[in-house]
């Protein structure tokens, strides 16, 4: 007389488990006549059909397929039966695999990092189970202080780093490192943060003068560094609030010349050598360049306050001048 297996237990011998490990879990038919048969299923299909019989009579199968990532999303159907008329007696198992992150991706910020703006950068991380630990770095290794948000979705980790964006954030390199807390190996992403900042500038006269002993009919010269992301795409010099311009009969210029329509001013094509790109004032005894100024034989004509305009965006000329340097009171009088 037929009678179907009472019930299946399904025992788990370890876990978590890692890729590739087997043997992990064994399922076992209670009761029924003849003995049943046991088999593991996943999805449709049998996957382990060599199940065996124990000293007392039990049917029982260790499932013999390696541990992969598709166990964590599709779980395995023991199944016991020992005549096609009964129904079979199944039981469900997930298997709960460590897995390594797949991939780390830093997003981009949505809009543009600028000085004193607050930032999010997030970065995305999948196939980790358990989730993975999420780490910042910075140049050369170091921890960020800041602490990241942690958002978890199934398989996806989103650590979100908020920035109070400075200048000096310009080129640093940001890593996001994620690595399963119970493997030994991890992945990262890098980014390197551009920064945009405006101008720094810093103007003074040549080393060798004295601001306090300049005399008619020597040669002054100003220079001027400036520290700005993304550099000024042009600059006008100005003595008092007019611009200086090319002198076309005071000398030939090797450097090729480009006119500013707007404002009437002649300036060096900015591909040539900005410390070596000279050009003159119709007037006579001034050579300009983007980085230094030169009054030559200069005369009381010339005294005042010189300042340097650098342009930054070409399309917004009401943020064009981002800061203007003055020279000194000292120096205003030759």
């Amino acid at each position: 007389m037929n009678k179907p297996p009472e019930r299946v237990e399904v025992i788990v011998r370890q876990t978590p488990v890692l890729l590739g490990d087997k043997n992990d879990v064994i399922c076992k038919a209670i009761g029924g006549h003849p003995t049943p048969r046991v088999l593991w299923l996943q999805g449709d299909s049998v996957v382990d059909s060599n199940y065996s019989i124990a000293d007392d009579g039990e049917a029982f199968n260790a499932l013999d397929v390696p541990a992969s990532r598709t166990d964590l999303t599709t779980p395995f159907v023991c199944r016991a039966s020992n005549n096609d008329l009964a129904k079979p007696e199944d039981a469900h198992y997930t298997r709960n695999v460590s897995t390594g992150p797949l991939a780390v991706e830093i997003l981009p910020s949505e809009e543009p990092l600028s000085e004193g703006r607050i930032t999010k950068l997030m970065c995305s991380v999948v196939g980790s189970n358990p989730p993975p630990v999420v780490t910042w770095y910075q140049n050369g290794g170091s921890k960020m202080p800041l602490t990241a948000k942690v958002v978890e979705r199934e398989n996806l980790t989103r650590s979100i780093l908020t920035l109070n964006v400075s200048r000096s954030d310009h080129g640093r390199e940001l890593r996001c490192n994620a690595r399963n807390p119970q493997l030994p190996d991890a992945v990262e992403a890098a980014i390197k943060l551009d920064v945009s900042y405006a101008p720094e500038v810093e103007l003074s006269l040549g080393r060798s003068l004295d601001p306090k002993n300049l005399r008619e009919g020597v040669d002054v010269f100003f220079v001027c560094s400036v520290n700005a992301n993304p550099p000024p795409y042009k600059v006008t010099w100005y003595h008092e609030d007019t611009a200086l311009s090319q002198d076309k009969e005071g000398g030939v210029l090797d450097t090729p010349l480009s006119q500013d329509k707007e404002g009437g001013v002649l300036d060096t094509a900015l591909s040539q050598d900005k410390d070596t790109a000279l050009s003159q004032d119709k007037e006579g005894g001034v050579l300009v360049s983007e980085t230094t100024l030169v009054l030559q034989q200069v005369s009381r004509a010339a005294a005042g306050s010189y300042t340097r305009q650098g342009v930054k965006f070409r399309s917004d000329p009401t943020r064009a001048v981002d800061r203007l340097a003055e020279l000194g009171s000292d120096a205003k009088y030759l």
